[in-house]
């Protein structure tokens, strides 16, 4: 018996690679005898969240084209080296179907699987398309939309042609789903999250937030993740906090669904998959989108949730002094209240789609031919 392959190209950063392995997760399951394959870029971020799943991994040094303008010869020449060894591994691999995720590193696999003819699946995180997933999308066998209102951001042929595009959700890792019974939310226990690389603008205005309102911090424990290039500056700025709360200043939490199931109010960017994974816990939630983030989706993820009451949104100022004085009038209240967070509870796990990955994967797997017997 010959064991079918599934490829899934993903990477860049936690936001395409988590709904990668959630799926992946999913189809293993579904049938132990695929071979599953992750193809990513080879970005400390990328191989750090490889290492820890049991999936086959593989890197392509793929560069951004928003890069293009600073050093064209050497995002071609990358770019061009990443399309031929994606080349190389469709023919020694010979998937059966290639799982696209979105972004700049998904597209050598997934255009070296279209030019050999192989169905390829695409996953949209965002509710406004990133770039490679719009362009890509004209050849694609199916398109999986985590919202509704993607689908009109599509290509029109895309949008008209039958059964092609499906709105399943965003799939979110095993890790992520809801337990029985659920767990207790901790008192004064509040989570930041910048996104897998950090955020230094939100980074600083919740130390200078902190900092210039003691009183309404006072005997709360943070628990902040900021990214490699900022831990030991927000480390250093927390150590002087100390005598009113208690701080830790992570560069990445791996494993975010511990707290995301017992924390009391969560401080995030809107990466569509954090999203995602925080509907699932019900976690009460602010949202600070990234306001440069590619054609502003993280504003749109944002103002989503915010219009079903399924979080708070703070605008990002023009500094962090600006953002720090929002978040002032919106978290202090919520910090105080139970009753403020509560509704953000309810209406951010009506929002959730824990089935997503089993929707995604059961696409695929019909897809996916039956295994060759000799």
């Amino acid at each position: 018996m010959s064991r079918r392959t599934i490829l899934f190209a993903a990477g860049g950063s936690g936001g395409h690679l988590f709904p990668a392995i959630a799926v992946a997760e999913e189809l293993q399951c579904l049938d132990s005898e695929l071979r599953i394959g992750i193809v990513a870029s080879d970005k400390e971020i990328d191989r750090s969240i490889l290492a820890r799943t049991p999936f086959e991994r593989h890197h392509l040094a793929a560069i951004s084209p928003s890069r293009l303008l600073r050093q064209p010869w050497t995002v071609l020449t990358e770019n061009w080296r990443a399309w031929q060894a994606a080349r190389q591994l469709i023919q020694e691999q010979s998937p059966s179907v290639v799982i696209g995720c979105g972004g700049f590193a998904s597209v050598p696999l997934v255009f070296a699987a279209i030019r050999a003819g192989i169905p390829v699946v695409l996953l949209e995180q965002n509710l406004i398309p990133g770039r490679a997933n719009v362009w890509l999308s004209r050849w694609a066998t199916r398109v999986c939309l985590s919202f509704e209102e993607t689908r009109t951001h599509l290509p029109r042929s895309v949008q008209h042609r039958a059964g092609v595009v499906t709105v399943t959700g965003n799939p979110v890792r095993r890790s992520m789903l809801p337990t029985e019974p659920p767990t207790s939310r901790l008192s004064n226990q509040l989570l930041i999250l910048g996104g897998s690389q950090g955020a230094r603008h939100l980074n600083e205005a919740v130390v200078e937030w902190v900092a210039s309102r003691p009183a309404a911090i006072r005997g709360w424990h943070l628990i902040h993740q900021t990214g490699a290039g900022d831990q030991s500056a927000i480390a250093q700025r927390y150590a002087l906090l100390s005598d009113f709360l208690r701080a830790e200043a992570v560069e990445f939490i791996a494993d975010p669904g511990v707290y995301y199931r017992s924390v009391t109010l969560v401080i995030a960017r809107a990466g569509a998959t954090s999203l995602a994974e925080l509907a699932c816990l019900g976690a009460p939630t602010v949202l600070v989108p990234l306001p440069t983030a590619a054609r502003d989706h993280q504003t749109a993820n944002a103002r989503w949730y915010a219009d079903q009451g399924a979080a708070r949104l703070v605008i990002q100022g023009a500094t962090p002094s600006q953002t720090a004085v929002t978040l002032a009038t919106v978290v202090a209240p919520l910090l105080a209240d139970y009753t403020l967070r509560h509704p953000l509870r309810q209406a951010i796990s009506y929002a959730a789609r824990p089935d997503a990955a089993a929707v995604v994967g059961q696409i695929i797997t019909r897809m996916t031919p039956a295994a060759d017997t000799k």
